[in-house]
């Protein structure tokens, strides 16, 4: 018996396709990216002094410019908590700029 799903079968979710990596490329070789549109689109209206507009375009171009961070749960065992160490160096300067180790 064939088809149906099966777990890990198929292209990755988000994956592009070939064909449209190569034609990214070739665009992106022969003219302007849309993210240069929209960088383009976003500095000319802050130049104008257009916030809203600006900050929109930015809004939608930051998730090509900068990854989102992930959000951590450290779980471990009630009996064994992690242990954080925090260590601080104090330098006292005095007014003749000579620092002292008190």
């Amino acid at each position: 018996m064939r088809g149906g799903s099966r777990k890990g079968a198929g292209r990755p979710r988000g994956a592009a396709t070939q064909r449209s990596r190569d034609v990214a490329d070739v665009e992106s070789q022969n003219g302007v990216t849309p993210l240069e549109v929209m960088l383009r689109a976003m500095r000319d209206h802050y130049d104008k002094e257009e916030w809203d507009a600006a900050a929109a375009i930015a809004k939608d171009a930051a998730p090509y410019m900068h990854p989102k961070l992930q959000s951590v749960m450290h779980t471990g065992d009630a009996d064994k908590p992690v242990v954080t160490e925090n260590h601080f160096v104090v330098e006292f300067v005095g007014d003749d700029g000579e620092s002292s180790d008190t």
